[in-house]
């Protein structure tokens, strides 16, 4: 089997973690891979990276992303819609045709929809004559994932299966995968060893808020009205790239009652998210798989985007989590949460039964027998 082109694009975590997650099932099989960002072999104007960018051509990158994400969220025959499609300009994307012609590759997966249209630009000019996978990444639909010339899909939910349905993609094109994690998350054993390693107390609650996409306000805000509370508790704080909220948070200490870890990037998320009994965070859908795996009720903030709105809906149709409205609620769910152990209980329980854990090995076990056909 020739090398697969894994393609993402860096329009949140997500699309990234999906693709290094295929990975390495790929290398389980000793099939080899490449994991690329389109991004970085585009056009300079696409070389975004999300967190606390200062860089004008980062922040250019983010607008046109958000754009192109807007203009295909709509009906395939819309007038705005076509005529970004045909003012593509190939000149903008002008590495990867170059990587294309210079690498031979039969498979081509993206977990973005940006570089699934860009392959298929491709094969329409001849440029490529390999198979295009779409691994969406959402829990809910937006049109942009819909594309034609897709030749399998694989989807994380029965809405996003159906909409497609709905769209004219036939039924034997569309797999229920999930949304691939990385294997450490479903490989979490030893909690007790777990608490000791991070110098955590397992007599306590312990409550991990993951600070990705919240306002540093709000987050201090939240951590404010928390110390106020008579709650006895682990809370650990991490803010991955944000190094600026990283530093905000070093006047909160432990004290009587709670006691205080911050972090930034971490390589171990999967063992905090382990021994947490709530994660608090935005509903990114990377991050609820990776909760669904392990099996950690989520407490989610309010989001403006209504993907991230789509992810929290099947979150709490699962009855694995709670959607907030307002910083006042986040603090009353907390407190119901910390007092009642069986719900939660019952939450962590429904996160296992929503998993799906292997979706990278269906994947790729499905592409190595459309390969082999």
């Amino acid at each position: 089997m020739e090398p697969v082109n894994l393609f993402y694009i860096k329009a949140g975590e997500g699309h990234r973690s999906a693709a290094e997650a295929i990975g390495e099932a790929f290398e389980a099989r000793d099939i080899p891979h490449i994991l690329l960002d389109m991004g970085a072999l585009a056009n300079s104007l696409f070389r975004y990276n999300p967190p606390k960018t200062t860089s004008p051509l980062s922040r250019q990158a983010f607008k046109i992303l958000k754009g192109i994400q807007n203009v295909t969220d709509q009906d395939p025959s819309s007038k705005t819609l076509l005529r970004f499609l045909a003012e593509f300009d190939p000149a903008m994307v002008a590495g990867v045709e170059s990587y294309i012609r210079d690498n031979s590759s039969n498979t081509s997966i993206c977990t973005h929809f940006f570089p699934a249209y860009v392959m298929s630009e491709f094969r329409k000019k001849g440029l490529y004559r390999g198979q295009i996978y779409m691994v969406v990444t959402d829990y809910g639909f937006h049109k942009g994932w819909f594309n034609q010339e897709v030749d399998k899909y694989f989807v994380a939910s029965d809405r996003v299966k159906q909409n497609l349905i709905g769209l004219g993609i036939e039924l034997e094109d569309l797999v229920i995968s999930g949304i691939p994690v990385r294997r450490k998350f479903r490989e979490v054993e030893n909690r007790e060893d777990l608490f000791w390693k991070n110098n955590l107390d397992k007599t306590i609650f312990t409550l991990l808020i993951l600070t990705n996409s919240i306002s540093d306000s709000m987050v201090l805000r939240v951590l404010d009205k928390i110390y106020m509370t008579d709650l006895e508790m682990n809370l650990i704080v991490v803010t991955g790239n944000n190094q600026e909220l990283l530093h905000r948070l070093s006047h909160y200490k432990s004290n009587e009652r709670i006691n205080f870890h911050r972090y930034g990037f971490i390589d171990n998320l999967h063992e905090i998210m382990g021994i947490s009994d709530l994660v608090l965070t935005k509903p990114g859908s990377l991050t609820v798989s990776e909760a669904f795996t392990i099996g950690t009720p989520l407490l989610m903030f309010r989001s403006l985007q209504y993907q991230e709105t789509y992810n929290a809906d099947h979150v709490e149709e699962k009855g694995s989590g709670i959607m907030a409205d307002s910083e006042i609620e986040i603090l009353e769910m907390i407190r119901k949460l910390y007092l009642s152990p069986q719900i939660l209980e019952t939450m962590r329980s429904n996160a296992k039964k929503a998993a799906l854990p292997f979706a990278a090995e269906t994947i790729v076990e499905t592409i190595i027998g459309e390969e082999g056909k």
